[in-house]
Formats: structure tokens, C-alpha cells, sequence
């Protein structure tokens, strides 16, 4: 049964130059006049409009091959442009035509209509439009089905966490990590990943190892810029990662709930490699700007740059200060210390830090740095691709992220940057995924996360 694939924008502008036009093997794919708008008006967005313009690109191409209005043969099926069927009586009252959404449910109903022996699909990321596409169809009586775009969704590995734990553990393997700091990888132990965490355990003892290449190497704990103890083991791997120098660990993955310190840590480590070691040239920080406000309009902000980014990088300043008043006893928690701390976190801001909006990142190659995402759950899996295929020589790249906080619309825990490069960096990049109950923020917001659990569906 050949059926008629209709693409919303998202899904287009989403797949790495158009790819999604082709991703639907022998069946129909209609682009509305709507998407098309919509394409020309994204095509210089920051962050997608690589994608749309490798798309109309395509389009284009394919423009040559014949009329796409009346369709052009892709596969042994066809696309086609479909510039009409805006009408708001395809819809139901208070679906306003102003919003693209509702333009291209109009013109499936339309099409559902014109042609109702046809098989028509409706393909959206956005789940909010699957919702309003679902009522529309219902108030017209047609037969649309309504799904997501699946090529991108990555299969989810829940087990997976970035080590795993061995007990009854031989004493002579426990004896040669103590003294040795390596042991030549077991074979029980072989299915371990490289850079993949061990926590081996006896009735005597217990162990922290990496995999590095045939070796299994001790974990030791360790201290850093402003940071007096790790709280757990989780976060003593992750130190651990975040510490290595790069030719051992260039690439560094956590993710897990607020409040397990991903964030503090990472800082932590980047502020070590640039003020202590002098490791790095530069502690370069970015993050998703989850109130999805697109670049074009954080630039209606008033200030500069730096101001208008405010926002995004608190969470970074915070932790500055947090290590700032560890790492110098002179700064106190009186009015006076509190001045203190926020010039020294400015003046650290200028010294030390640079501030990149992940979408101008494309393009740069970037040495010697510390190069940190957080909110990697909002971007997709193109941008966190662009941001670690920028590290050049040096360059130690840190992910970070929650995809249970996944607020870009058009994204989910299984087509996210976070899963994307946890999934396909794993055997490279450390990984460490915290729990829920290894939460340090505060007694409170452990209480919250344990007791407040919210369906992901």
C-alpha cells in the first residue's frame, strides 16, 4: 500500500540537509506550500538553517527533474509540492489560519478530501501540533493517520550506565590495584568498554577501575579548584574523566537529575585546567537556551552580547561563586563578601571564561580548551555533532545534560543531542549517568526528586 507521507517543517529542518525527504523508502512525501514559506523564513535561523538551506537545495534539484506540483519521481515514489487547500473551514472554530500549523492541517484535510482512496500520513515532531492535527482530522471525518519522524530516534539503553559493578572480586586482582594501580583486564572482565568505570568488590574491600585499552586502571579521588570532596562515587568517576588529561579522556558524557552536581563539577575541572594546571587556554562554555527563544530574538534584547546572555550562563556564574568562596577563605558570606564574590566572578568571566552561543559555533576550530554544553537534552543531535567536531588540539569536550528536562518541542529522549551522543560516543567518551537518589543539592531537593515522580509520558 503506497501512502502519502505529509512533512511538517520541523521534520525537514531537523534532518541533516533534507535527508528526510528520502526517508520514507517507496512512498509519497508532500511538502504543503506552508512548509515551503516556512523553509524560506528558517533558512538564515542559527540554529537549523544549514539544514533548510541543504534541503531547498535538494528541492531545487529535484525542481529540474520536472513540475513538483505534479510530482517528481524520488524512489518508486514521488514528491510533491502542494500549494493550496488554506481554507478555515477545513478547520475547527478557533483554529486560527495565522499559525503555520494549522495551515498544513487545512491543506491535509484538503487533500484527505480531494483524494479520499489515497493513504495520507501527517509526519510532525511537534507533539503539540499531533495533538491539534488529531482534533482537526476528527471535526473534518477524514482518515489522516498522525505520526513522528523515527529515522532519528536512537534505541534506548536503560541499563547502561558508564560502569558496572563486580562483587567477589579475586584478592590477588584487588592486591595488584592497590599496589600496581593497573591489572591487565580479566577475562571476566572483557565485555567491559573502553573508558566504561569498574567498581570491584570483595568481603575485604572494594576497588574503582577504568578500562584503558587492555588495562583496568585505579581510580584514586581527587581534588580540584574550589572543590573540597566528591559525595559519592559517581562523582568521583566523573572527576576522575573530567581531570584526565586529553590524550586519555578527550570526551566526557554525564547526564542524570538537578542537583547531582554535573554542572559544579565540570566548572570545577575547567577552572582547574585554566587556573591551576594550565592545561587550557580557555574555559569556553555554552548551553541550550531552554526558554527556546530563538537567536533572532534574543537579539531584540537590549545590552550587549554578554548581557543578553545572562540568563542562559547563571547557572555557571553560580557555580563560579560557589567555587570561588572554597577556593579563597577570604571571601565571606557577609553583604561585604557577597560584593566580593560577584567582582570576582566577573572579573573570572573575563579572564578565563568564554561565552559561545552554541549556534555560531559552527565553523571555528577551537584548541587548547575546555569546552563544556550543558542542557545537551535541548539541542539536537546535528548541533551537539558541530559543537564536538569543533575540538582541536587539546581540547577537552564535556556534555552534560537531563532528558528528563527536555523542554525543545520538536525533541524527546530518543532523538535528543544528549542520547545521541551518549549512544554513539560510548566505547570513546567516559560516561557517567547519576541517579535520582544522588542528589547533593540540598536536603530539600532530594526530597523532591524522590517524592515527586512525574510521568515522563
Amino acid at each position: 500500500m503506497i501512502k502519502s507521507f505529509i512533512l511538517d517543517t520541523n521534520v525537514i529542518a531537523h534532518s541533516e540537509r533534507g535527508n528526510a525527504i528520502f526517508g520514507f523508502d517507496d512512498n509519497n512525501v508532500i511538502i504543503t506550500g506552508t512548509t515551503m514559506q516556512e523553509l524560506d523564513r528558517k533558512k538564515t535561523d542559527p540554529d537549523i538553517g544549514y539544514n533548510v538551506r541543504g534541503a531547498i537545495h535538494v528541492l531545487d534539484d529535484l525542481r529540474k527533474k520536472g513540475d513538483l506540483t505534479k510530482g517528481v519521481k524520488i524512489g518508486r515514489g514521488e514528491l510533491k509540492i502542494i500549494p493550496n487547500g488554506i481554507d478555515a473551514g477545513n478547520l475547527p472554530k478557533g483554529f486560527s489560519l495565522d499559525n503555520p500549523d494549522n495551515r498544513i492541517i487545512s491543506t491535509s484535510i484538503w487533500l484527505a478530501k480531494r483524494f479520499p482512496r489515497s493513504h495520507f500520513v501527517l509526519v510532525t515532531n511537534d507533539v503539540s501540533m499531533r495533538v491539534n492535527a488529531d482534533v482537526a482530522f476528527r471535526h473534518a471525518e477524514v482518515d489522516i493517520k498522525i505520526q513522528e519522524y523515527k529515522n532519528d530516534h536512537v534505541e534506548l539503553d536503560d541499563d547502561y550506565k558508564g560502569y558496572e559493578i563486580f562483587e567477589n572480586v579475586e584478592a590477588e586482582i584487588m592486591n595488584d590495584l592497590f599496589s600496581n594501580d593497573e591489572v591487565k583486564v580479566p577475562e571476566a572482565y572483557s565485555g567491559l568498554l573502553e573508558k566504561e568505570f569498574a567498581i570491584l568488590k570483595n568481603e575485604a574491600s572494594s576497588v574503582l577501575a577504568i578500562r584503558e585499552g587492555n588495562y583496568l586502571v585505579r581510580v584514586k579521588d581527587q581534588r580540584c579548584y574550589g572543590l573540597k570532596k566528591t559525595y559519592n562515587v559517581a562523582q568521583t568517576m566523573a572527576l576522575y574523566a573530567l581531570l584526565a588529561p586529553v590524550s586519555e579522556i578527550p570526551l566526557v558524557i554525564l547526564k542524570g537529575p538537578a542537583g547531582t552536581g554535573k554542572t559544579l563539577l565540570a566548572m570545577a575541572a575547567g577552572l582547574d585546567g585554566v587556573r591551576k594546571t594550565n592545561s587550557y587556554d580557555t574555559l569556553l562554555i555554552g548551553r541550550s537556551n531552554v526558554t527556546q527563544r530563538t537567536e533572532e530574538k534574543l537579539g531584540a534584547l537590549p545590552g550587549t552580547l554578554e548581557e543578553k546572555l545572562d540568563p542562559i550562563v547563571a547557572p555557571f556564574k553560580d557555580a563560579f561563586a560557589r567555587l570561588l568562596k572554597n577556593e579563597s577563605k577570604e571571601l565571606k558570606k557577609d553583604s561585604a563578601g557577597k560584593t566580593a564574590v560577584k567582582k570576582k566572578v566577573e572579573e573570572l568571566m573575563i579572564s578565563s571564561v568564554e561565552i559561545c552561543p552554541i549556534s555560531y559555533i559552527r565553523g571555528r576550530s577551537i584548541p587548547g580548551t575546555f569546552m563544556c554544553l550543558d542542557e545537551a537534552q535541548n539541542t539536537s543531535p546535528l548541533a551537539v555533532r558541530d559543537i564536538m567536531s569543533r575540538a582541536g588540539d587539546d581540547t577537552k569536550v564535556v556534555i552534560l545534560g537531563d532528558t528528563s528536562q527536555i523542554d525543545n518541542p520538536t525533541l524527546d529522549e530518543r532523538n535528543c543531542g544528549l542520547t545521541a551522543a551518549w549512544t554513539d560516543m560510548r566505547g570513546y567518551a567516559a560516561e557517567i549517568r547519576f541517579e535520582n537518589n544522588e542528589c547533593v543539592r540540598s536536603a530539600l531537593a532530594q526530597e523532591v526528586i524522590k517524592r515527586m515522580k512525574i510521568s515522563k509520558k
